[in-house]
C-alpha cells in the first residue's frame, strides 16, 4: 500500500494513475513537445573534489546565449546511469537554469566506491558541488535539485544538507522509507 492511502483501493488508483501518467509522457504527443536530445553536447565536463578528495564527474549545461556576465540558477541532479544531457537539460536551458549533471560516487566516471546508495560521503560530495556551482562566474548563488525515482531520492537527501545555496529540492517518484 502506499504511504498516505486509507484503503488498498486508494492504492492502486494512485498507482494505475501514476502508470497512466508515465505511459502519457512516453507517448508521441508528449514527445513531440520536447527538445531533441541529441546532439546537445555539454558546455563544460570536468571533476568537482568532493569533501574527502573523490573526484566526482559532471556535465554542465548552460542557457544559450548566456550574455557576459549573466547570473542564473542552476538545478543538479546526481545519479549511478551515466550523467548525460536527456531531454530535461534543454528544456531547463531554455527556461533559464543551468544543469548540472553528476556521476555518483564510484559510478559512471566518477572515482571512489559506492558501498550503500545514498551514503553520508556521496550525499556531502553534492554539497560540494552545489558550492563549486555558487563560485562560478554564470552562477547566481541558488541551487536545486531534482530528479525522479534514485535522482529523486538524491534531490530529497540533499535537501537535507546544510548549505544555505541550496534553496529548493523537486524529488519525483522516488521512495520515502528508503
Amino acid at each position: 500500500m502506499l504511504t498516505g492511502t486509507s484503503s488498498p483501493l486508494l492504492s492502486a488508483r494512485a498507482l494505475i494513475g501514476a502508470v497512466t501518467l508515465l505511459g502519457a509522457l512516453n507517448s508521441g504527443a508528449a514527445q513531440a513537445q520536447m527538445p531533441p536530445v541529441a546532439p546537445y553536447p555539454a558546455d563544460d565536463s570536468r571533476y568537482v573534489v568532493g569533501p574527502d578528495g573523490t573526484r566526482i564527474a559532471i556535465d554542465l549545461f548552460l542557457p544559450k546565449p548566456l550574455a557576459p556576465g549573466q547570473r542564473v540558477p542552476a538545478l543538479m541532479k546526481g545519479t549511478p546511469y551515466w550523467r548525460r544531457a536527456e531531454q530535461d537539460a534543454p528544456l531547463l536551458n531554455a527556461r533559464g537554469y543551468a544543469v548540472v549533471a553528476i556521476d555518483a560516487r564510484g559510478t559512471g566516471a566518477s572515482f571512489g566506491s559506492i558501498s550503500i546508495m545514498f551514503s553520508d560521503a556521496e550525499i556531502a560530495d553534492y554539497g560540494a558541488i552545489a558550492d563549486w556551482i555558487t563560485r562560478q562566474p554564470w552562477s547566481n548563488g541558488n541551487v536545486g535539485a531534482y530528479g525522479f525515482s534514485y535522482r529523486g531520492m538524491t534531490a530529497a537527501n540533499i535537501a537535507s544538507l546544510p548549505n544555505p545555496a541550496i534553496k529548493a529540492v523537486a524529488p519525483l517518484f522516488d521512495l520515502t522509507d528508503l
